[in-house]
């Protein structure tokens, strides 16, 4: 799950509808100990500290010495730390192995996506949106086509076809347009002449 959406909250009521939960975070999350937000603390490289709530772990990595991971899951209830250099939990690991599907997809619609700077959840959600609608009509479009086109190409060939239909449209609203300030153009000319027509026999009538 994309981790701008992620949050105790949430994992809380994903668990009681029995749906799991296990995934990163960002830092500035409401509801998170001051150590996951602070920048400078006394924290110590590859040490982990760990909190509890609501049913939920939240395990905070030091992965290198001005950044820290932060993971927040239903899966494990106390944590077991490796006795290699880096002292790499048990989740840190878990989540390494089950978050390929998520980062590839997120990787893919990093590169071509249609999101702006905006910070309100409803765009970001709607723009997610249009991204994936992305991917998946590419991944249809190869398994019924059988053309192995790129995602670069298959971007801007939707780009082109959707360019070419909007100009179509411009093109035929310029062209009702013209027609309708043609057919008034007549009616005013149709308007004229017989105003004038109707001046010149009043005046053949004097």
């Amino acid at each position: 799950m994309e981790n701008f959406f992620t949050s105790i909250s949430l994992a809380t009521k994903l668990l009681a509808k029995r749906i799991t939960l296990f995934t990163t975070n960002r830092s500035n999350r409401r509801k998170f100990p001051k150590l996951a937000k602070s920048t400078k603390d006394k924290m110590k490289h590859f040490s982990t500290a760990l909190y509890e709530s609501n049913n939920c772990t939240l395990i905070i990595y030091k992965s290198k010495p001005t950044k820290k991971v932060t993971i927040l899951g239903w899966k494990h209830k106390s944590i077991k730390i490796n006795n290699d250099r880096k002292r790499i939990t048990e989740t840190v690991v878990y989540y390494n192995k089950t978050k390929f599907g998520v980062n590839i997809i997120d990787q893919i619609a990093r590169k071509y996506n249609v999101k702006s700077k905006f910070y309100r959840w409803p765009v970001l959600v709607f723009f997610n949106i249009l991204d994936l609608t992305n991917i998946n009509a590419w991944i249809l479009y190869k398994e019924t086509s059988g053309q192995n086109i790129s995602k670069q190409q298959f971007v801007l060939q939707i780009a082109e076809e959707l360019a070419k239909d909007y100009y179509e449209f411009l093109q035929e609203e310029k062209y009702k347009e013209h027609q309708g300030a043609n057919i008034i153009f007549h009616i005013r000319e149709k308007h004229a002449r017989y105003d004038f027509a109707k001046k010149t026999k009043q005046l053949n009538l004097v």
